[in-house]
């Protein structure tokens, strides 16, 4: 057994022998790089430093001419939205025009599925509500983990105000 180096096989390497330091150091350097592509360590493996970009997936909501919400998801959503402008989706064909309201990336498409079901329930169609009337009443704005936070302390202050 060769310790696979380009230069010719060494005594050790002939005989077969697990004892050639080319070979052991090969060994450990397999194990230790499959160990840091299991534990996805960021620029020790250098398989791991190109980056293959997953697509995203995407459920949306659509408002139509009758007020109604669709609700769908798409790989592409800039090309689902034109097709259903240009009314070739069947269930909005008859209610164009339609407007994108509301949108949410996933990372695989059976997310995107799952949440497209679950924003179709009552309470998913409930919770478009509140998200849809919060945001026509404010002006439109990049939202921040402070801004949460604001919005939190206000609702306990509320609260604690009913309870004296």
């Amino acid at each position: 057994m060769h310790c696979g180096w380009r230069t010719p096989p060494c005594l050790r390497c002939i005989g077969g022998s697990l004892f050639c330091p080319l070979l052991k150091i090969r060994a450990i350097s397999s194990v230790v790089e499959r160990l840091l592509h299991t534990q996805e360590v960021a620029g020790s493996n250098p398989a791991s430093r190109t980056s293959v970009q997953s697509p995203m997936f995407y459920t949306y909501v659509l408002r139509c001419r009758d007020g109604d919400l669709y609700v769908g998801s798409a790989l592409n959503l800039r090309k689902r939205l034109a097709q259903h402008r240009a009314g070739r989706v069947r269930a909005t064909v008859h209610r164009l025009p339609v407007k994108l309201e509301y949108y949410e990336a996933c990372r695989s498409e059976l997310k995107a599925r799952l949440r497209e079901r679950q924003l179709k329930t009552g309470f998913g169609r409930a919770y478009l509500k509140r998200r849809l009337e919060d945001e026509s009443r404010t002006p439109a704005r990049n939202a921040s983990r402070s801004d949460a936070g604001v919005a939190a302390s206000r609702t306990r202050f509320i609260i604690s105000k009913r309870g004296e």
